[in-house]
């Protein structure tokens, strides 16, 4: 797991400008920089605009830091840079690179170098593409701390990880959006681990991904991705057929989708082995949309409150899709229609294999399906959980827990399978997850307990009031 560099306190050769008060100033400290790898500090000292890229050639390791905060504003004509990075470059707190609100460009490009950032700001930018940050030709971008924010390309605002290593461990990516892949977009060649941070508040407007696009590979180990939206599918994350997601900690939640899978869109590989998927909003998939041939595995955490507005609260998957969950809990997630935990087409249940350690609770859905028992041998065989939604003696091919289509009745009060007739006291009672029957036994019972509570009550206090007197 990458846990990324700890924050730095600039100790390096100062440049003989300290401190830099102009473009002018900085082009001399850029060029003072020895090629040897050695650390090169430059300390900003005044806001100050910039006309022209500056580029960190390879060999050189500049540090830029200031006293207090102060911005560098780049100010050129079409889609250039604050900086390309082909060297070493690490940016401290209080320096901002931002740009005129009257031209593009703006950023960082990592060309084969190393950037680290543990504080400041990359916010504003404006280019085609990775406006923020744009990694190419296998360079490597560390984030302990800082922020990204404000930027807007066409293929991810905040970051594009066309061929390198993105590594977070602190700070945020955020308010980036994009037509295509709001924050960050990772390539085919593209890495990012995320151990800690925040990657929040990003959109697309015109397409899928708000949060992130993933054709490579993302290792989550914590932080959060939260609030992103997207205005077709996967409003936190969307993972390509080319792509992989591993979730060992962390949070997906508040995203949302108008399309499906507004925490996660997938229809590559998803594994998760910890953290929560949670409350995410989706008009299909609430939590999770498993699409094409993606495989998601489930080993671990948990996926719970999210809501879908037809199927599949917590997670849904297409045909010739892959679900696989062993251990982990599937909770109080919502459908209004059908699968409140998991919704899978009919034909596609083979595929679908849950293990005796996944707990089911509080799921709820239009209505309760009762499994025919010529599917009893499918089920024998793909599913073994240990507990499910309702305290009731029948399985999880229920629609609260996991979808299913029947032309059975939908009554559990006869649990004689030789009797189909539908019993009207059997029809779900509004907002509890229990049936009318059951709901007016339980209130029964409920008032019945509070009676006799208060008749013990009321002995025991007759009781000692004779002991007393007596």
């Amino acid at each position: 797991m990458f846990s990324g560099p700890s924050s730095v306190h600039a100790t390096g050769t100062p440049c003989s400008i300290t401190p830099v008060m102009s473009e002018v100033d900085l082009n001399t400290c850029i060029a003072e920089a020895p090629t040897d790898n050695s650390e090169f500090v430059i300390t900003i000292g005044a806001d100050f605009n910039i006309t022209a890229q500056k580029d960190i050639a390879a060999g050189k390791n500049i540090t830029l830091t200031s006293s207090s905060a102060v911005s560098i504003i780049i100010s050129i004509s079409g889609t250039g840079r604050h900086f390309t990075v082909e060297g070493t470059f690490v940016l401290e707190d209080n320096v901002t690179l931002t740009k005129s609100t009257t031209t593009q460009g703006g950023g960082i490009i990592v060309d084969g170098g190393s950037f680290t950032m543990n504080g400041g700001a990359i916010t504003n930018a404006y280019v085609a593409a990775g406006a923020g940050v744009y990694i190419i030709n296998n360079g490597t971008f560390n984030m302990t701390g800082g922020k990204i924010s404000g930027n807007v390309s066409s293929s991810g605002g905040g970051v594009n990880i066309t061929n390198g290593t993105f590594n977070m461990s602190d700070g945020t990516i955020s308010n980036s959006r994009s037509t295509s892949c709001g924050g960050i977009f990772i390539g085919n060649d593209g890495i990012f681990n995320m151990s800690g941070g925040e990657i929040s508040n990003n959109t697309t407007t015109s397409a899928d991904s708000g949060g992130i696009r993933v054709q490579g590979i993302f290792n989550m180990y914590g932080g959060k991705i939260i609030g992103n939206y997207a205005s077709t599918n996967g409003g936190g994350v969307m993972v390509y057929a080319s792509g992989t997601f591993n979730m060992s900690d962390g949070e997906i939640s508040g995203n949302t989708a108008i399309g499906s899978g507004a925490g996660v869109a997938m229809a590559g590989i998803f594994n998760m082995t910890g953290g929560k998927i949670s409350e995410n909003t989706a008009d299909h998939g609430g939590g999770i949309n498993v699409s094409l041939a993606g495989i998601f595995t489930m080993t671990g955490g948990e996926i719970s409150g999210n809501v879908s507005n037809s199927n599949g609260g917590g997670i849904r998957a297409g045909i010739d899709t892959t679900v696989i969950i062993s251990s982990g809990k599937i909770i109080d997630n919502i459908a209004p229609i059908d699968g409140g935990g998991i919704w899978m087409p009919y034909d596609n249940l083979v595929n679908l294999t849950v293990g005796a350690g996944v707990v089911f609770s509080g799921n709820s859905a239009a209505t309760y399906v009762r499994m025919n028992p010529a599917d009893q041998a499918l089920y024998d065989a793909q599913i073994s959980a240990t507990t499910f939604s309702l305290p009731l003696p029948f399985n999880g091919f229920n629609n609260f827990d996991i979808s299913y289509e029947s032309d059975l009745p939908t009554d559990i009060c006869q649990y004689d399978t030789s009797l189909w007739a539908d019993d009207t006291g059997c029809v779900a009672a509004p907002n509890t997850g229990l049936f009318t029957d059951q709901a007016s036994s339980l209130a029964t019972s409920t008032l019945s307990l509070i009676a006799s509570s208060t008749a013990v009550v009321a002995i025991f206090a007759i009781r000692k009031l004779l002991i007393k007197r007596s």
